[in-house]
């Protein structure tokens, strides 16, 4: 009987596929570009799950932009935010008898990255349907949202969205408001550990121009220093002109995976302990695209590693996770001798309960990019062509395409290329 329960026990527990497990599915359907087979993944799988309530919702938001249908992923993303709150509202012993079982029991909240970015693609979206007094209002929430988190203090995946209310601000006219965001978005880059994604240079051109523009001369002349402009006269904006912005959103972010080890105990029973790891790091195979606009030509740059930011994320909270897990073997071991005192066969069978129910939460908004490239390029106003290239690696043009461009009098025009190419999710750490 033991022998017939441990091995049932094993069968279940290798049968229990975890986020990561399913994720994966998306991947190949994202690859295709059968974004109708990614949703369907998705509603399959997470579509009915009540704690899975809001990574449902920013997995599908995002599959909707690619599908190209924004207003169903403005939808999606106004419902994620909504749930979070009710989340966060629900008390703390409710959640606190949900992490008894395991971590993949709560209701999923997102972490501090996701969060900002869910902000940061709204926007976007209303930017792309030129609703920019939306964006504004989504910006708005960003500031509130960065205040609140992390104790104030800068995070990693916390940069570019803060970078892109301080355009939004500008466009407006807010001029010391954009400062304002430039400023913060500038110390959150220098806040990433070294290797990472470095401050963009457009940022420091941004910082020089407005800091100019309030007459903070002694800023102004800082910023030239660090980034190497000297003396260069920037050309001042022409009132009225319009400007494009081009966002290069490639490759995913990574998938998270379980590690297992079982142990048996001087009791004579078996402890399960789970851990959630990040697959090997993915590098999109898009690396940068060149975009040339009436003979004017500009290459995007990095300005937002979500990948080491997923993995940062987790590496912040791993001391956290570790103390619940090892908390939760002992109280588990600690059932199963308690029962065994009574009844040895069922005590058993509670032990083997809390090996089957022993999983690592590997959730995570898998469908963000793996990085976010960026460009900014001041044009007249009036009907262009833009002839855009993508890049790979060694800098070989792997796409070429022409985009038309109607451009207002002040406008600000965003451009989003999101692109995944079957290398991309091509790399898996082995098990262990």
């Amino acid at each position: 009987m033991y022998r017939f329960l441990f091995i049932l026990g094993v069968l279940l527990l290798s049968g229990c596929a975890t986020y990561g497990d399913w994720a994966t599915q998306m991947e190949g359907r994202i690859v295709a570009q059968d974004i109708p087979g990614a949703l369907q993944v998705l509603e399959k799988r997470a579509g009915n799950r009540e704690r899975d309530a809001v990574l449902f919702q920013l997995n599908r938001g995002m599959l909707l932009r690619l599908k190209e249908d924004l207003p169903a992923s403005e939808e999606a993303f106004e419902q994620a935010k909504a749930q979070i709150e009710a989340v966060l509202a629900v008390s703390v012993s409710e959640q606190a008898g949900a992490l008894a079982i395991n971590d993949a029991q709560r209701s999923y909240t997102g972490e501090p990255y996701e969060r900002a970015f869910l902000h940061f693609y709204a926007a976007l979206n209303y930017l792309e349907q030129r609703r920019r007094d939306d964006a504004r209002v989504e910006m708005l929430q960003l500031d509130v949202l960065l205040g609140s988190l992390n104790g104030g203090k800068p995070f990693a995946g916390a940069a570019l969205p803060r970078y892109l209310s301080g355009m939004v601000f500008e466009a407006g006219g807010e001029w010391s408001d954009a400062m304002i965001a430039y400023r913060k978005a500038y110390e959150i880059y220098h806040s990433y550990p070294a290797g990472a994604v470095t401050v963009p240079r457009a940022l420091g051109l941004d910082l020089v121009r407005l800091a100019t523009r309030l007459a903070l001369n002694d800023e102004a002349a800082r910023y030239r220093k660090e980034f190497g402009l000297g003396e260069v006269q920037l050309r001042p904006r022409v009132p009225g002109e319009a400007e494009l912005i081009v966002l290069l959103h490639s490759g995913l972010a990574p998938v998270m995976r379980e590690s297992s080890v079982t142990v048996p105990t001087s009791a004579g029973r078996l402890v399960s302990i789970s851990m959630p790891f990040y697959d090997q790091k993915r590098r999109p195979q898009i690396a940068a695209a060149a975009v040339t606009v009436d003979g004017a030509a500009a290459r995007t740059e990095l300005a937002e590693d979500i990948d080491a930011a997923a993995r940062a994320a987790l590496e912040a909270r791993r001391g956290a996770i570790i103390a619940r897990t090892a908390g939760r073997a002992v109280v588990k071991h600690e059932a199963s001798r308690q029962v065994a005192r009574e009844n040895e066969l069922v005590g058993l069978a509670v032990n083997i309960a809390g090996l089957i129910t022993e999983r690592a939460d590997t959730r995570s908004w898998s469908t963000l990019p793996g990085n976010i490239d960026m460009l900014r390029l001041p044009i007249p106003a009036g009907e262009h062509t833009a002839r855009i290239e993508l890049l790979d690696r060694q800098g070989a043009v792997v796409e070429t395409f022409s985009y038309p461009l109607t451009l207002g009098a002040g406008e600000l025009h965003f451009v989003s290329l999101h692109r995944v190419l079957p290398a991309d999710i091509s790399t898996r750490s082995s098990a262990r």
